[in-house]
């Protein structure tokens, strides 16, 4: 063999030595993807994974991933293989590659730690990958985030198929489908059958049973002397017993049923029976063996003293119980009895008096063989569904190993099709997958074992339109080991003992239509015979029967092979050969022709469709099937052409038979039709012509095209002339051309000179038959423009003053004789005038008083418009100058704005005064560009206003610089509204990330970012809205993070409430409504556990999913306690003396809501240490045991929720009350916004900025360590601080609990005795965060530099990293003072606080 690569065909070429030198690569299990071939192959450090192109240099090591991979079930699955492997470190898990190093990498470990979870079966089914992994049922999308577990299933998964989109595979005993969702992983049909076994007791033996569940049950009260030869199958068993006292033996059948046990026949003797050589036996009866059940049928033998041995069957009744055949009639006191009952692929078999006889259920069929005296053990099926397969949409499959069954997904659906004859026989399928049985042209093909005494096989056919089986041949000697449908043919491979040697073996290659005579050998390849030396089509075809030791891909196998020679330096390393393929199919561009066309006309273009690259084909006219008109025609090249003028009345076709040869010599041949097409040869004058346009418009230039003439004429192929001839009509000829079929003018035409043209126009076909008329040319008038004169001059207004102006009289004019102007006016872009400012079009003035809202420029365009609507415009512009009140103080906070970069007001007309808008944000941020516009999308048809959504304050714009904070940063902006409104909900237009187009959005407060609405004031209206930002994300209307915010919105008020409703079906609540806000309300009604509980709300999306994780998937327990808040803890005493702990949130139209319990732990605690065991859901799936762990009760909209904790379904361990309010939450709300989030334990005054805050709060304590307790101030709602020298501080870093005992609020030392209370009054500086902390059994004074019990939210800062604070309603904190959690009660110091604006 050549050892390069090279282009010549039927030569093998070593491509690679991959194990250098004599030692063996062993290549194996070939599969494609993209054009490349992927292989496993060992270089000398073990099998690894490798892919080739057909070259030396494109033969490498994909990645060496530590071990072999698990290709027997690589599948290519959207672009990329996976498979199984093992990298040393996470055990057998799923990987993928797509073909490179770096794109070869572990999709998901999916069992952590080095015992692999073992994913096999991989089914591709509609754009989702099957699998099992700790042999449960899993799907994956290619990443690991989208490998999640499906369910799991008891018993073995395996043999998944598709069938129309949907996975069946089998566990053993039960038939399963799914949809890929838990809920559709559903069982069709369980085969579980009844087994049976004996039980001996004092009165006998018993007959038992055991289900499908593992249930025992006794069958019968009926205690047997003694049960032999138990046998069973389908539910339905056979036994013998032995007659007390007397000669006699008795066989039974059990259906597994006291009524269903019954006696089927007695064989007994007495000494009658032996008549007068009564001396010469003894009384004897006995079933000596009882064979395996097949078809209802069993075959048993009885031995008796004066009959001998007998063979007998019966179908289960006493009727059908009957002799087959007396072994030795007349002779008594026989000894030798029948033994070996057995069922062999349908035939009986058996030994007698040590010979073996076969039996077909009938005396002459029951016949001794000679010269054999060993039966194989025979068939015993278990009741295990095997081989399923897709036949043509339906799922077909084996149970009992000779039942065939089909199913369409349903278990009333899922029936016994058919009892085959034996079992079918083990075949290797070319995917690398066995199924036993396959689908070729609608019918269902399988093999069986012939007689043990023969080697050969029986092929079988069942129909699967008409349900009939037929055995279609017989396959005499060797082994049937592999078959598949290549191209349309059922092929098979049958290896038999080679004629020139016998220790090897021939591979003979078959193929089958399903009849006798269509079933032949094809090809035999010799053992030994070198590739070089079967036919390439053979070598096709039997690479595509076994993928697993070649692949065909293109027009190259690829195999592994070795030298031919005895000098072999390679040991079986990877080869390939090039097939020389005949072409496959070839076309002709064009299959009619016109009749009448001229001889030697083309008729189209040859192609050929070859695997072979870069052949050429020569084409030629040859003798066959469909060559009767081959004279009629000539090939020049690979063009066709017609060698006579064809007549459609004549012959309307043409058939011809062409070759296609390729420059190998190889050719393909196909019948050709050649249509005629028929046309009318009877030429007849044209009956009219028209211009497509017959006006031209006046002051049109020279040469101006007027329109197209076309003719009417009843013959389809003439083609025409035309030109201008005299006669009546032609006055004016001599003012046109005509050019081709487009008349044309000759000069510029004036309409008021001259309004008409007549012309006399003849169109001619080409049979010289004519026809005449006379056209009309109009000539069109046009209206003139008005024209600019002279242009209008820039304006200015000035804020809070009247403004007027008239455009002079002369600015516009207009040539044309009798036209009137009128006027209009709008922006430059088209949009309507700003609302202060009015136009009269009769007088052409303005006028108008522009507020602080309206100060800017503004591109005025005026419009002047003749009565044809011909129209000019020009542009001025106008400034509204603004009047700065240097003194304006928004926020009343005694600074004026104009010194606070971070606070601004803006003026706005609400009717007939003049309102302030105040917007302040963080210190340390600048607002930019801030002015209150109009609404920017009107007509838009999803604009709110036309939803009955009313916006007092307008629109306003503004852009706010964040100072001193990274682009991406978040932050707050507070807007002081000045009206009476109930606000509840507010607007943007703009792009967000899910639309990078501009359109309508509602901004309501998803935890992250949107609207929040208070009320301030205590009269049941939101006067504040705090605007929440992430720099970059939903609301900056850049949606880019340079540390710049732009804000386009409106605050709104909605015409409707909002109303609470839930699920019929599981424990979700639907915020009902179109738009707006309200606020859940809950409250602690009722509580009986001696553990500190801990509830919270989440939200979930539209179809009952958080972040597109279903309940009772991989990951939705922290993606609800990671999106959800914290509503409260509960402590087990009533340390709080009655305190209403209640929370308040809002909530937005739309919304489903979720609630979580955690019994005795936290969401801190639980998102921190990733362990979520303890952790319910209201939604019952979402449980690991779907246990209810919640009841719930409604009354007048207000649902009561009855949480259970533990087992004794008492449900009453955490009982709360959850209502709707439509009013704004409350200031005390607002310094809560934080509490309920992620270590969000804090009071947030960043509302009230430039304000003094009065804090009053209340301590309670009951510890037996005295504890001390304060807040600090914090940067962000991380935790951050700033020490005095500008170094910022994170939870985690040294040095942190230090500095928050340092910079704690004087004013706020938190102490008291055991079993005590105290109030302390304090004022805080609006515009901070403030963290509560507690010191463990000290106080500041006497830590002596050891921080390690200063416990604060954050857990990573504190030094046993456990959770020390609980939010226990809006603004109570319950603090636990023990290291590492202590009791976990959270009532040793509990602080209560409450807030007043001043």
């Amino acid at each position: 063999m050549d050892n390069n690569q090279n282009n010549t065909t039927n030569v093998p070429y070593l491509v690679k030595d991959i194990n250098p030198g004599s030692g063996s690569s062993i290549p194996y299990n070939f599969r494609t993807m993209n054009g490349t071939v992927f292989f496993i192959a060992d270089d000398g450090t073990g099998s690894k994974l490798w892919k080739t192109d057909g070259t030396s240099d494109g033969t490498e090591l994909v990645k060496d991933i530590y071990s072999e991979p698990y290709l027997e079930q690589l599948i290519n699955f959207n672009g990329n293989l996976f498979f199984e492997a093992n990298d040393g470190v996470s055990g057998d898990e799923l990987w993928k590659t797509d073909g490179t190093s770096d794109g070869t990498e572990l999709v998901k470990d999916i069992n952590p730690g080095s015992d692999g979870s073992r994913p096999d079966d991989f089914t591709d089914i509609n754009g989702t990958l099957f699998f099992t992994a700790n042999q449960e049922l899993w799907k994956t999308d290619g990443t690991s985030d989208g490998t999640v577990r499906v369910r799991g299933v008891a018993g073995y998964l395996n043999d998944f198929t598709n069938v129309n989109d949907t996975l069946f595979f089998t566990n053993g005993n039960g038939l399963w489908k799914s949809d890929g969702t838990r809920s559709g992983t559903v069982l069709v049909k369980d085969f579980s059958k009844v087994s049976y076994f004996t039980v001996n007791t004092n009165n006998g033996t018993q007959l038992w049973k055991k289900d499908g569940n593992e249930n025992d049950t006794l069958v019968s009260d009926i205690n047997f002397n003694g049960i032999y030869h138990l046998t069973y199958r389908n539910s339905v068993a056979y036994f013998s017993t032995v007659v007390p006292g007397q000669a006699a033996v008795e066989l039974w059948k059990s259906d597994g049923t006291q009524a269903g046990t019954v006696k089927l026949a007695t064989f007994s003797e007495t000494f009658a029976d032996y008549g007068s050589n009564v001396w010469s036996g003894s009384l004897f009866a006995s079933i000596s063996d009882i064979g395996n059940i097949y078809k209802d049928t069993v075959y048993f033998a009885v031995n008796t003293g004066a009959k001998g041995a007998q063979l007998w069957k019966t179908n289960g009744t006493p009727g059908s119980t009957v002799l087959i055949k007396d072994m030795e009639p007349g002779v008594q006191a026989v000894n030798s009895a029948i033994q070996e009952v057995t069922n062999i692929n349908g035939s009986i078999y058996f030994k007698f008096r040590g010979e073996v006889w076969k039996s077909d259920g009938t005396e002459s069929g029951t016949q001794k063989l000679d010269g054999v005296t060993f039966i194989p053990p025979g068939w015993w099926w278990d009741e295990e569904i095997t081989n399923l397969a897709d036949i043509n949409g339906t799922l077909y499959f084996t149970v009992n190993g000779n039942e065939l069954w089909k199913s369409d997904g349903t278990e009333t659906g899922t029936t016994l099709v058919q009892v085959l004859p034996s079992e079918p026989a083990f075949l290797e399928r070319a995917s690398g997958r066995y199924r036993d049985i396959l689908n070729a042209n609608e019918n269902i093909y399988f093999f069986t074992d012939g007689d043990f005494t023969d080697d050969s096989k029986k092929l079988w056919k069942f129909d699967i339109s008409s349900e009939e089986l037929s055995l279609v041949q017989n396959i005499d000697n060797g082994d049937v080991e592999q078959a598949e449908v290549v191209n349309g043919i059922f092929y098979f491979i049958n290896n038999v003992f080679s004629v020139e040697d016998s220790d090897f073996t021939d591979t003979e290659l078959w193929q089958s239509d399903g009849t006798e005579t269509g079933t032949f050998k094809v090809y035999t390849i010799n053992a030994g015979a070198s590739p070089s030396e079967v036919p390439s089509d053979i070598l096709a075809i039997y690479a595509e029967l076994s993928s697993d030791v070649a692949i065909k891909a293109g027009d190259t196998i690829y195999y592994g092979g070795r030298e031919e020679d005895d000098n072999d330096p390679y040991g079986l390393e990877l080869y390939a050969i090039k097939l020389d393929l005949p072409p496959t199919d070839l076309t002709l561009s064009a299959t009619t022709v016109n009749e009448n066309v001229a001889s030697g006309t083309v008729i189209g273009d040859f192609s050929t469709t070859d695997e072979n690259t870069g052949n050429t084909f020569t084409y030629e006219l040859v003798s066959g099937n469909g060559d009767a008109d081959n004279t009629a025609f000539t090939i020049d090249g690979n063009q066709l052409k017609i060698n006579v003028s064809p007549d459609f009345e004549t012959k309307s076709s043409y058939n011809i038979r062409i070759r296609s040869t390729d420059n190998s010599g190889l050719s393909f041949e196909k019948a050709l039709s050649i249509g005629i097409n028929d046309l009318d040869d009877t030429n007849t004058t044209p009956t009219d012509l028209s211009l497509t346009n017959n006006t031209v418009v006046e002051n049109e230039s020279a040469n101006t095209e007027v329109g197209i003439f076309t003719t009417t004429d009843s013959d389809t192929d003439n083609t025409f002339t035309y030109e201008l001839v005299t006669g009546e009509g032609d006055t004016d000829n001599s003012s046109f051309t005509i050019n081709g079929d487009k008349l044309l003018t000759n000069a510029s035409f004036d309409f008021e000179t001259k309004s008409n043209y007549s012309i006399r126009v003849k169109t001619t076909d080409s049979g010289n038959e004519s026809f005449e008329k006379t056209l009309t040319i109009s000539v069109e008038d046009t209206n003139e423009a008005p024209t600019l004169e002279s242009a209008i001059a820039n304006q200015t207004a000035t804020e809070d003053e009247a403004y007027n102006f008239t455009i002079p009289e002369n600015t516009f004019k207009d040539v044309d004789a009798g036209d009137e102007l009128t006027y209009s006016v709008t922006l430059e872009d088209g949009n309507n005038l700003p609302t202060w400012l009015n136009f009269n079009s009769q007088t052409r003035s303005f006028s108008g008083i522009p507020i602080n809202s309206d100060v800017g420029t503004f591109n005025i365009k005026v419009i002047a418009t003749d009565k044809q609507g011909a129209a000019t415009s020009d542009i001025f512009t106008l400034t509204v100058e603004e009047v700065i009140d240097t003194d304006f103080d928004g926020n009343n906070d005694g600074t004026p704005d104009s010194e606070q970069p971070n606070v601004i007001s803006l003026k706005f007309d609400s009717g007939n005064q003049q309102d302030i808008l105040t917007l302040f944000s963080q210190p340390g941020s600048l607002f930019k560009n801030a002015e209150i516009t109009d609404n920017p999308a009107k007509d838009d048809s999803n604009n709110p206003e036309n939803k009955g959504i009313n916006f007092p304050v307008d629109f306003f714009n503004f852009e706010l610089e964040l100072q001193g904070l990274t682009p991406g940063a978040t932050t707050t902006v507070n807007l002081s509204l000045p009206q009476d409104q109930n606000y509840n909900t507010f607007w943007k237009y703009g792009k967000t990330p899910a639309n990078n187009t501009n359109h309508w959005y509602e901004f309501l407060y998803d935890g992250e970012t949107g609207a929040q609405f208070f009320d301030t004031n205590n009269d049941g209206k939101a006067d504040q809205i705090a605007l929440h930002f992430v720099d970059g994300k939903r609301g900056d209307g850049d949606l880019i993070p340079n540390g710049v915010i732009a804000d386009p919105g409106a605050p709104g008020v909605t015409n409707t409430s909002l109303s609470l409703s839930k699920s019929t079906t599981q424990d979700i609540w639907n915020i009902e409504g179109d738009a707006g806000t309200a606020v859940a309300k809950f409250s602690v009604v009722d509580k009986n556990s001696t553990q500190v509980n801990e509830v919270g709300v989440f939200k979930l999306d539209a179809d009952n999913k958080v972040n597109s994780i279903a309940a009772g998937e991989a990951g939705f327990a922290q993606a609800a306690l990671e999106q959800g808040e914290v509503i409260f803890s509960t402590l087990a005493d009533d340390l709080l003396n009655g305190v209403d702990l209640n929370r308040k949130i809002q909530v937005s139209a739309g919304e489903k809501l979720g609630f979580y319990f955690i019994p005795d732990g936290t969401v801190d605690g639980a998102l921190n240490n990733n362990n979520f065991d303890n952790v319910v859901f209201s939604i019952n799936e979402a449980n690991a045991d779907s246990k209810d762990y919640l009841q719930v009760t409604e009354e007048n909209g207000t649902y009561t929720l009855n949480w259970e904790q533990g087992n004794d379904n008492s449900f009453n361990d955490l009982v709360i009350n959850f209502g709707l309010e439509n009013t704004p939450l409350t200031t005390q709300n607002l310094i809560a916004n934080y509490q309920g989030e992620q270590e969000g334990e804090l009071i947030n005054l960043e509302s009230f900025t430039g304000r003094e805050v009065k804090a009053t709060f209340t301590l309670h304590r009951e510890a037996a360590y005295d504890n001390f307790v304060g807040f600090y101030k914090v940067n962000d709602a991380r935790g951050t601080i700033t020490d005095e020298l500008g170094n910022t501080f994170t939870p985690s870093d040294d040095g942190y609990a230090e500095l928050v005992v340092k910079q704690r609020i004087p004013g706020v030392d938190l102490s008291v005795g055991n079993n005590q209370s105290v109030t302390i009054e304090d004022i805080l500086n609006g515009g901070s965060l403030f963290a509560p902390f507690i010191i463990s059994d000290a106080n500041p004074d006497n830590l002596n530099g050891d921080f390690s019990q200063v416990y604060t939210p954050y857990i990573t800062g504190n030094s046993d990293k456990v959770d020390h604070i609980r939010l226990l309603g809006d603004n109570i904190f319950g603090f636990e003072d023990l290291a590492g959690g202590g009791d976990n009660d959270f009532n040793d110091m509990i602080v209560e606080a409450r807030f007043e604006i001043v």
